[in-house]
This record gives structure tokens, sequence and C-alpha cells, in this order.
């Protein structure tokens, strides 16, 4: 049984459990997975030769809700580009984040996978190295929700009521939005600590959940 909190030999796990997931796909994906496989191993190694050096990590993510535009591009996955040399980058296609809101938004299952293939392509053709870095889908890797829950149980309502995005999102509609989307902060703080990066690059309207 995997231990109850995520740590570096149960992100080993999913990664090779997204890899067998990949190789049926395309070549290309199936290259990409390998090479995030490859680079989880030697973050591993790496904590273990250096454990009193503080690695400086990032992580952030796009959502697959629809057609990419120039504001995804110039907020987002230019910034995550130039970040590749100095730090290690781990990006994510955040589809637990997309399904957060309604369906409308992001088109259900079949169009969740579309849209997730091409925001990974978008990630490889402006210029994210995945041989250097991660590039992965977020659902693929049960820690995410597994500590997601965790959050759930020790984050308190009233804190989440302080989230003014939800408040934003759901407007005149709240009574109808979904559990999810009220507990987004929880799954935001569950992707970050998860890898325990110590940088996020965010949106504007993300930066009150990094509280």
């Amino acid at each position: 049984m995997p231990p109850p909190f995520p740590c570096k030999e149960l992100r080993v796990i999913e990664s090779v459990r997204f890899a067998k997931y990949i190789i049926s796909a395309e070549g290309a994906w199936q290259r990409v997975h390998i090479a995030a496989y490859t680079i989880e191993i030697i973050l591993i190694q790496r904590s273990f030769q250096k454990m009193s050096q503080a690695i400086q990590r990032v992580f952030s993510g796009v959502q697959p809700t629809g057609n990419l535009h120039l504001g995804n591009y110039l907020g987002a996955i230019k910034r995550f580009v130039e970040m590749q040399s100095s730090y290690e980058c781990i990006y994510c296609v955040v589809d637990l984040h997309a399904i957060t809101q309604d369906r409308s938004v992001w088109g259900g299952p079949e169009e969740l996978a579309r849209s997730t293939r091409e925001v990974t392509a978008a990630y490889l053709a402006s210029g994210i190295d995945p041989a250097a870095h991660i590039v992965f889908n977020q659902s693929q890797v049960a820690a995410h929700s597994e500590l997601a829950w965790i959050f759930n149980c020790v984050a308190r309502v009233g804190w989440l009521n302080r989230m003014t995005q939800f408040k934003d999102k759901a407007g005149k509609n709240r009574e109808n939005a979904s559990v999810g989307l009220y507990a987004y902060p929880n799954l935001m703080a569950a992707d970050i600590l998860a890898y325990r990066a110590t940088h996020v690059p965010v949106g504007e309207d993300q930066k009150q959940h990094l509280e």
C-alpha cells in the first residue's frame, strides 16, 4: 500500500502508471512521457545526494479549457520557457482544475482530452524541453487528488469563504456552482506541495490562493 502522503517514491509509481498510459498513444507523446519519467528518477537521485541543498523548483500549469489564445502564450507559456535555464521545472496540464467549472466550459470528456493534447503541443512548440524538464497531465498522477482530499479535511470553511475567485466565477448562480470550484484553492495547494515547489508563477486571479 502506498504511503498516505505524496512522497518521492509515490511520484515514481505514478509516473510509471502514466508511462504505461501514454505508450498506447502517438509516438511523440510516448517520448514526452518517458522523458518525464526519466527526469523523475533524476530528481530523486539528486535529492538524496544533496539533501542539504535547497532545490529551486518551478511548478505551474495551464487549464485545457478551449482554444489557446495569445494571453496564454504571453502570460504563462512564454514565461515557462524563459525559466527553464534557471530552475528545475514541472509543467502541468491541469485538467482536474478545468472540470471544477461548468461542463459548457471544458466541453465534456472527449473535448477535455483533445484540449489536453493541444496544451501539451503548445508547451513543446513554444520551446519547453521535455528531455530536461517534466511535462505531464495532472489527472494521471493520483497524488494531486489524494493530497487535495486531505487538504479538504484540514482546511476550514472560513478560509475558503475569503477566496474571491469562487464568488467571481460562481456569480449569482452560487447555489448551483461546483463544490470543486469552492475547494479549488485546496487542489492548487496540493499541486504545489506534492512537488515541494519553491516558485509558482500564476496569474493575478490566483495570487490569493497562494496564501
